[in-house]
């Protein structure tokens, strides 16, 4: 058995037990590796605004995606939407944290 995790907090198991599932699970994380990682490098290579507007429409919730990147590559009015819908998530205690932080400096 092995595990991985493509993403924080979210481990799958894999069985390795035989040759044949090894090589099944390889070819998976290939796929995934494709689809993912050699997907948007690509699309940064070939055109970097594209590529973060991307990222904002289409990958946000699947990323770790910072908004202050965003906000310097595409601009604060095309990033707004999410960062309200960021905040419009937060809890009453996270909200006092951010107000109190505010606060301070």
């Amino acid at each position: 058995m092995a595990s991985k995790s493509f993403q924080p907090d979210k481990e799958y198991w894999y069985d390795i037990s035989s040759e044949g599932e090894f090589e099944e699970t390889l070819k998976y994380f290939e796929t995934e590796l494709q689809a993912t990682a050699v997907d948007l490098a690509d699309r940064f290579d070939k055109d970097f605004n594209d590529a973060c507007r991307y990222l904002l429409e289409e990958k946000f919730n699947e990323y770790n995606v910072f908004f202050d990147f965003l906000i310097d590559v595409l601009g604060e009015e095309k990033v707004l939407y999410r960062v309200t819908e960021f905040t419009e998530r937060l809890s009453e205690s996270d909200r006092q944290q951010i107000a109190d932080y505010k606060k301070r400096h």
